[in-house]
């Protein structure tokens, strides 16, 4: 990301969660239905004053 010129200072790693994914089915008409699954690693996100902040 820092190559293409986007900050990377609000990235957060973690080792205990998955990334975010979604199942997709599609209805016999041909809708599609998707499933988030949880718990992700989006759901262990911190944002506390100072990154309130930082984002201001």
């Amino acid at each position: 990301m820092d190559g293409i010129g986007l900050s990377t200072a609000f990235i957060e790693t973690t080792a205990t969660s998955d990334t975010g994914k979604a199942n997709v089915t599609a209805a016999d008409h041909g809708e599609p239905g998707f499933t988030i699954n949880r718990p992700a690693a989006f759901d262990a996100l911190v944002s506390d004053s100072d990154v309130m902040r930082r984002i201001e």
